[in-house]
């Protein structure tokens, strides 16, 4: 619990570094159970505090976003669940470094 209570701490500090102050709300869904598989399909997610409303700052400074990221945040008593899907026009261009 004393994790979860720092981790939300940190996400809430996150969200305070921009001129904007904003305060989020992270619902508590009972059973609220994912398979980690990189996968954000299941149903849980649609009750889950969701988040696309994110800046660039590089390049650019506090500009609209070149491409599109959305977050879902919830927990369930246990753990806190980040989900976040990043989207690129390109894909075939990620290059994977070892």
């Amino acid at each position: 619990m004393k994790k979860l209570f720092l981790l939300l701490v940190f996400l809430t500090l996150s969200f305070n570094t921009f001129s904007k102050n904003i305060t989020i709300h992270i619902p508590y869904i009972k059973n609220g159970r994912i398979k980690v598989d990189g996968k954000i399909e299941e149903g849980v997610y649609k009750k889950a505090f969701f988040w696309d409303k994110f800046v660039q700052t590089m390049p650019g400074n506090n500009i609209k976003p070149s491409q599109k990221t959305e977050m879902y945040i919830f927990h369930n008593g246990e753990a806190l669940i980040i989900g976040i899907k990043c989207y690129d026009t390109h894909p075939e261009k990620i290059k994977r470094i070892r």
